[in-house]
């Protein structure tokens, strides 16, 4: 897995490989030049030398050879005598020199070759011109002879020093061309180098700026409430890509809980405006049976003197009992599928409740990770200014190798070229460490960013955490007021059936009518407080179903902050 840190270091060894391969190149030139060189200094001008040298020995040898012959004098022939072999063995040892410079160049070695025979002839002219008699024929042709090979060896002379010259021209141009070209070289190497460097150092910065852009943006969306926010699309294993991972993760989990949130308070809004209907309802029902408690009070007061219309007050009495009874069953069983709703609410409460414990956790996972990737980009800082430091002393070796160049003079040039390209490229490097610190504290600043965004998010979820907790308790509240109105409906139906048990009787008995009306006046009273309580009951049930739908309100405006 390439990490950021083996991609720092992957950077910097390509640079060390760029550096030491134009260091290995520029000593390669070197050693070339220095080559040219010396072949012009050891081979072109130390023959140009030689030439000249035995020049002057044989004009000298001639001369020696003219006062040989006209001096009598025998002191000062043998003096004469013993410099021309002094300057044979001079000529001799020049021509030896001369011969250890020819290398592999045909003609030259013709040169050569055909300057010894010439010499040898010119030698024995001589030779030939001391043991002849002065002034005869033969004395004659043996100086015609020798003149002849001296302006033979004159010409070869000046032919050899003229080769010897463009040779030395030849070399010198080969040395400049080669000089240019590595110049040139230097500076193709050189531009790509650059151009190498500075694209990996975009590469690099791309690498690590991209994802950390784009978690930043997808963090800020999510802090304002959006969760519309794409999965991060991220191919790659390293530090970002696990916190890339991490925050896909979270925005998935965050996303689900939102939605268990919003489809809850829904729910739940549903079952308060149900509860309130049917509070208002079981209401209306109570009255209804009051209003029919009171008539039949009023009819039992009247019962005595209007016998003849008993029977049929009985009969609406029956009746009504009939629908204090339906009414009182159907209230009963609204009143349990209230308490069934409550709590079903009370378990949805819970497990969004559940939910937003889990949120919490992924987003203190998230700080935790990104408070990680503070501290690689710690490290990568460090890292970076090592490479500051190795540049520097790169800069410095540069400086005492210019040093040398220079003591070293004309051919030391070359390499002051080379020292110079190289403090260049570190000072360049130098600049690229100092840039990538500077892109180092911009993601530090950048994670800062982050860490209080999710911090700022943690807020958030504990205040949604509490809300829903307080529902929670208020759901608690309305399954407790729910079950209180079912005991109340239970009696309510009790009454009722004692109420149908004494119409039946009333009807059976018309004769004893008006103890009954008494008793039926009585029981009216006890029904009319019964429903009393029932109205009550059911009012209280109604505030209930209020509060649970404000409370419903509620948490639909806060999950509806959230974008899905």
């Amino acid at each position: 897995m390439w990490s950021v840190r083996n991609k720092l270091l992957g950077a910097f060894v390509v640079i060390l490989l760029f550096t030491g391969l134009i260091g290995w190149d520029g000593i390669a030139k070197l050693r070339q030049i220095q080559s040219s060189s010396a072949e012009v200094t050891n081979k072109w001008m130390l023959g140009i030398e030689t030439i000249n040298t035995i020049s002057q020995f044989v004009e000298q040898y001639l001369t020696n050879n003219y006062q040989l012959k006209l001096t009598d004098n025998a002191d000062e022939r043998k003096r004469l005598v013993a410099t021309r072999d002094t300057l044979i063995m001079n000529i001799e040892q020049s021509m030896s020199t001369y011969g250890k410079t020819l290398g592999d160049e045909e003609d030259r070695q013709l040169n050569y070759s055909s300057l010894q025979n010439n010499w040898s002839m010119f030698k024995k002219a001589y030779e030939k011109i001391a043991a002849t008699t002065p002034g005869t024929e033969e004395e004659e042709q043996a100086t015609l002879g020798a003149v002849q090979y001296f302006n033979n060896m004159r010409s070869l002379l000046k032919m050899m020093v003229m080769f010897d010259h463009n040779g030395a021209v030849l070399s010198t141009k080969e040395a400049e061309k080669l000089y240019h070209g590595s110049l040139r070289q230097f500076s193709i190497i050189g531009g790509l180098a650059l151009l190498v460097n500075a694209l990996f150092a975009c590469l690099l910065i791309r690498n690590i700026t991209n994802p950390l852009r784009a978690s930043t943006q997808a963090l800020n969306r999510m802090a304002n409430g959006d969760l519309t926010v794409p999965a991060i699309k991220a191919k790659r294993r390293d530090e970002f890509g696990l916190m890339i991972k991490a925050v896909n993760t979270m925005l998935e989990q965050l996303r689900l809980s939102v939605k268990q949130m919003q489809a809850s308070s829904l729910s739940v809004a549903e079952s308060s405006r149900q509860l309130n209907g049917r509070a208002e309802a079981n209401a209306g029902s109570a009255k209804s049976v009051t209003e029919a408690i009171e008539q039949v009070a009023g009819g039992s007061d009247h019962q005595v003197q209007f016998a003849s219309e008993c029977s049929t007050v009985i009969e609406e009495m029956a009746t009504g009992v009939q629908r204090i009874a339906e009414n009182t069953a159907e209230v009963a069983e609204l009143s349990k599928e209230s308490a069934g709703v409550a709590l079903e609410g009370s378990g949805t409460i819970q497990r969004v409740s559940l939910k937003m414990d889990e949120l919490c956790e992924t987003l203190e996972q998230a700080e935790e990770t990104i408070r990680k990737l503070e501290g690689h980009t710690e490290k990568i800082g460090a890292i970076s200014t090592l490479i500051g430091d190795i540049a520097a002393r790169t800069n410095l070796l540069s400086l005492n190798a210019a040093i040398e160049a220079a003591h070293a003079g004309q051919h030391g040039k070359g390499f002051a070229v080379v020292a110079e390209e190289v403090r260049m490229l570190a000072a360049q490097t130098d600049e690229s460490s100092k840039d990538i610190i500077e892109l180092i504290q911009a993601i530090q600043t950048g994670t800062g960013s982050v860490v209080r965004a999710v911090s700022a998010g943690m807020s958030g979820v504990r205040d949604s955490s509490e809300s829903v907790k307080q529902a929670e308790l208020i759901f608690d509240s309305i399954v407790g007021a729910t079950e209180l109105v079912t005991v109340r409906t239970q009696e309510t139906a009790a009454a009722a059936q004692q109420l149908s048990a004494s119409s039946e009787q009333v009807a059976a008995s018309i004769d004893s009518m008006s103890h009954l009306a008494v008793q039926t006046a009585g029981r009216a009273q006890q029904v009319s407080a019964a429903t009393e309580e029932q109205l009550a009951a059911s009012e209280e049930l109604q505030v209930s179903s209020g509060q649970l739908a404000s409370i419903a309100g509620d948490l639909e405006s806060l999950v509806n902050r959230f974008k899905l």
